[in-house]
């Protein structure tokens, strides 16, 4: 927590004086050269278990340090619920029916054009450092990166403190021009055994009803509703509350290494003219619609609601929040228009959000955010300000197999309506209550999903 403090401090006098569009606007016309570009992706983090995002306990003060220094996107959506499809989009500004990569272990096609390769041809020298080899070079996510790295350890074994290492001496040896550096960490992927047992012993879950004190069985297979998936079995471990706990420590491992590697930053003066953006494939449901410990079946907040955390000292505001609901393909058109190369409209699916965060803009002009999950059951989500309409088609499987029996088990489409700002967790179903606003949304999604039908895929 001091090495976090210390970042923080080391990094309040560049973003000071940067309280008002105005300076982020001259900042970038005049700057005398682009800013270089810091992004960090973390696998399997969701939002509200970040103090940033409301959570009690200290899972993350670097990331939360990060946050007062910089702008934090409070509503942003994952494209999907699996990690290839959804930093595909990261990368690409596109959604899956336009960059083809729907589930784990497809590859990203040649033809796609990254933002490695957008900024590689601004004149940047760009590098990443993955600790996923579900986005390795095999599947096409080194395009337009000078050099790439995936980190490799044992399985399940602790990642994210090499993956920085190499990361730092990749931005050690860039040179003096303009560089991109990605770096996608893994640590709080389960199983949670990343991060020793004393990280997270602090954390006191008493109180909170939602954590589940309860000991499930745990499943025979890596699914199932109601069990704990087999691979996140922990010796020692029997309470949900002792699975959330380690998962909280997990958090608090990765935050430490982000510290490693703002610390280095800030004492080398790199974070002087550097844009960073911290953001996550998706989350992970810990207790919720008795999805325990896992991610991939439903498209509720806890796997789809992702941070995203931009700073860059002296250009982008301090300390400010947008609420407005964004999807994670605009992060692709603001890093773009923040690095001095925007992107043509309608070239990408998303849109930049670089006047939301200067404050010039309360509202977007941009198609629904949705996103759609990656497996049998293929659930759809489509935001409407506060309004959130879950469609499950029929002829799925809208549960995993362990509990829904045999894939092909045919089932009726579901329609779900949530208020997620009045009902974050999802309990309260308001689609009977509100038909009109259902026929509304779901006609939006129709549109949607024509188009990926016309894309060749049948979601």
């Amino acid at each position: 927590i001091a090495v976090a403090g210390w970042v923080a401090v080391a990094m309040a006098p560049a973003v000071a004086h940067a309280a008002d569009g105005a300076a982020g606007s001259a900042r970038t016309a005049g700057a005398e050269r682009p800013p270089n570009v810091l992004l960090v992706s973390v696998d399997t983090l969701r939002a509200d278990r970040l103090g940033a995002y409301g959570h009690p306990l200290a899972t993350s003060p670097t990331i939360d340090g990060l946050a007062r220094n910089g702008v934090v996107l409070d509503d942003v959506t994952a494209t999907s619920t699996e990690t290839a499809p959804t930093v595909a989009s990261l990368l690409t500004g596109l959604h899956q029916h336009r960059h083809r990569v729907t589930v784990n272990r497809k590859a990203l096609p040649d033809e796609v054009f990254t933002l490695a390769e957008r900024l590689q041809g601004a004149g940047y020298r760009t590098g990443a450092v993955v600790a996923n080899a579900l986005l390795g070079e095999k599947f096409g996510f080194d395009q337009g990166f000078d050099e790439f790295h995936v980190v490799s350890t044992k399985a399940f074994a602790a990642t994210d403190a090499l993956a920085v290492r190499d990361t730092i001496d990749w931005i050690g040896s860039a040179g003096s021009g303009p560089w991109f550096s990605w770096v996608h960490l893994f640590d709080p992927h389960g199983p949670y055994l990343s991060a020793p047992a004393s990280w997270s012993e602090q954390f006191d879950y008493v109180g909170d009803a939602r954590m589940g004190q309860s000991k499930p069985p745990v499943s025979e297979s890596n699914f199932g509703l109601g069990l704990i998936p087999r691979y996140q079995r922990v010796r020692g471990a029997e309470r949900l509350a002792d699975y959330v706990r380690r998962y909280d420590g997990e958090i608090r491992w990765m935050d430490a290494q982000v510290a490693a590697l703002l610390g280095w930053m800030s004492v080398t003066g790199r974070a002087d003219n550097t844009l960073i953006v911290l953001t996550a494939d998706h989350g992970e449901s810990l207790t919720e619609h008795r999805e325990f410990l896992q991610h991939g079946w439903f498209a509720y907040q806890p796997t789809v609601r992702v941070p995203a955390v931009l700073a860059w000292p002296g250009a982008l505001p301090e300390g400010r929040r947008v609420g407005v609901p964004v999807s994670q393909v605009d992060l692709f058109a603001t890093i773009a228009e923040l690095a001095g190369s925007p992107v043509a409209a309608g070239s990408t699916d998303g849109v930049s959000l670089a006047p939301l965060l200067r404050g010039d803009a309360d509202a977007l002009d941009r198609e629904p955010v949705y996103t759609v999950g990656a497996r049998n059951n293929h659930p759809w989500a489509l935001r409407d300000g506060p309004w959130k309409l879950i469609l499950t088609p029929a002829g799925g499987p809208p549960y995993p197999k362990a509990e829904a029996g045999p894939y092909g088990f045919t089932t009726a489409e579901q329609i779900e309506l949530y208020d997620v700002r009045r009902d974050p967790g999802e309990r309260d179903n308001l689609a009977e209550q509100e038909p009109e606003r259902v026929a509304a949304m779901r006609a939006r999604l129709d549109e949607i999903r024509r188009r990926w039908r016309q894309a060749g895929l049948a979601w």
